[in-house]
């Protein structure tokens, strides 16, 4: 067969899909249900642009071997974390008055569909449990919004999307 062009496939924009809740109770962060999340409240519009911040990394370990002329290599241990920085606000409904201090929960992150949609059952989503840490404030710029900082002390391992369940 030939070699062909490659196209560059389909890329889903991210305006206006994605969800961010918090979820005080979840009883299981592999099969979320939605009746849980739906007791949760949507923080998605609170947080800045690079706000919502999960990121994780994974150590490489060497493998020397006697003689070779390369060193092999292993997976190790993930690090994960979340960072979070949202708008300050006194709205009952914002990041601010929400994301108590020293409060343990989840975030349940859905991508890929349209922030206005229900949540429903087989939505694929990705869960963070733990604990809230303090607040810090922003950095102010002169000429945007007052916004907060908070870090999040994850207590469960961060892995693939799961679906929600019933």
């Amino acid at each position: 067969m030939a070699d062909v062009i490659e196209i560059a496939p389909p890329a889903v924009d991210q305006t206006g899909m994605l969800t961010v809740f918090w979820v005080p109770t979840l009883a299981n962060p592999l099969a979320p249900k939605v009746t849980e999340v739906k007791a949760g409240k949507r923080v998605t519009y609170s947080f800045t642009p690079a706000g919502w911040s999960p990121t994780s990394d994974q150590e490489i370990n060497k493998d020397g071997r006697a003689t070779l002329p390369q060193d092999l290599e292993s997976l190790g241990k993930i690090t994960a974390s979340l960072s979070l920085e949202y708008v300050d606000s006194d709205d009952a409904t914002s990041a601010a008055v929400v994301l108590v201090p020293g409060l343990v929960g989840a975030f349940v992150e859905r991508r890929r569909v349209r922030n206005a949609a229900d949540i429903t059952v087989a939505d694929k989503v990705r869960v963070y449990t733990g604990t809230l840490g303090i607040r810090s404030p922003g950095s102010p710029d002169g000429t945007g919004k007052f916004s907060l900082k908070q870090k999040v002390a994850l207590s469960n391992v961060i892995g693939e999307e799961v679906a929600m369940v019933a």
